[in-house]
């Protein structure tokens, strides 16, 4: 445990707080009333978050996700304070640093359907260390820190996002578990998930103030948007614990797809896409047309290669204003019915 926190009990306080919270997370989002409250989307991080709702008589309720529809029903952890006084069996807490600074926190029990997630299974896949949290009655509670509220607006957001996709892994791998399956998981379920990757630019101030390009979340993004265009549905979820592809595509009729993005101009990368398809595809004990994505054109002996390992190639161009080019003949033939 790190450096004991001071658990805020007055009333005032933690309604402050929760308006300072709102008052942050608001910034950039795109704003819609909604399950009592306001509904901020934030696009570039896939997160939303249900805020100044009026509080129960003994909590507040703040639901947060990552798919922008049907919030309800797709609400992936809730960062419930007490309204006022001790109250553990809540998983939100308002908690102040030894520095004065005041933190949104979390218990660690999640409850999706079909699975309860104690703290002890929470632990198991969360990696950051739990924080020593004291209340007036001199009780001691281990919580998770989520976000500052004393800190810049935008680390905020980010930290808060994190912490969401990370309950979200967590929820996934324990239902996984509890149903007795893994990525065919997502091949016997009647809805899809995808979630927008993050993309655009990086500023690291480690590697001499660089900027980088984030353009794999982009790739990833508008090779979605194209195929659900086109009737598909499609799922991504797996990715994010590098235990499946960066996409699979699914329709009625046609042929499954599954596709591994590669951005950078190097046959390493490439190497890595075909056996990636073929583990992804054994994984899933499923059929696909596995598709690998690069952005360049290979000579012709590679092309034949894959052609005798039964993967397609789609190329993409990036051009300087950052629009994508992809290979529309390819995915026409990808899009054949079946007879």
């Amino acid at each position: 445990m790190v450096k004991t926190f001071q658990a805020l009990e007055e009333k005032s306080e933690i309604k402050t707080a929760l308006k300072d919270l709102e008052h942050h997370f608001c910034v950039g989002a795109k704003k819609k009333a909604g399950m009592d409250g306001n509904i901020y989307w934030h696009e570039k991080y896939s997160c939303w978050g249900c805020l100044g709702k009026p509080s129960f008589p003994t909590r507040y309720w703040i639901p947060f996700g990552i798919i922008n529809k049907n919030h309800r029903q797709n609400m992936i952890v809730e960062i419930n304070p007490a309204t006022s006084g001790i109250n553990t069996n809540v998983q939100g807490l308002i908690a102040r640093d030894g520095n004065g600074n005041r933190w949104l926190m979390h218990q660690g029990r999640l409850h999706p359907r079909d699975v309860r997630i104690s703290q002890d299974m929470f632990d198991q896949f969360y990696i950051k260390e739990r924080t020593d949290v004291s209340f007036s009655n001199g009780k001691t509670v281990g919580y998770h820190k989520v976000a500052c509220l004393d800190g810049d607006g935008i680390r905020l957001i980010r930290n808060l996002s994190k912490f969401v996709h990370a309950c979200d892994e967590i929820r996934t791998y324990w239902a996984d578990i509890s149903s007795g399956s893994h990525l065919e998981t997502v091949l016997k379920n009647s809805e899809r998930r995808f979630n927008q990757e993050v993309h655009g630019s990086s500023f690291r101030a480690g590697t001499k103030g660089r900027v980088f390009k984030r353009n794999h979340g982009k790739v990833v993004n508008e090779l979605a948007e194209y195929l659900e265009a086109k009737g598909y549905e499609v799922d991504n979820r797996y990715n994010k614990r590098r235990l499946g592809p960066d996409l699979m595509a699914f329709r009625p009729d046609y042929p499954s797809l599954l596709f591994e993005i590669k951005t950078r101009l190097d046959m390493t990368h490439l190497y890595c896409a075909l056996g990636q398809v073929f583990v992804y595809e054994e994984l899933a004990d499923h059929d696909f047309q596995r598709v690998v994505v690069f952005p360049a054109t290979l000579d012709q002996q590679l092309e034949e290669v894959l052609v005798s390992l039964d993967v397609e190639l789609l190329r993409y161009s990036l051009n300087d204003s950052g629009n994508i080019q992809f290979d529309l003949s390819l995915l026409k033939k990808l899009m054949i019915k079946q007879k």
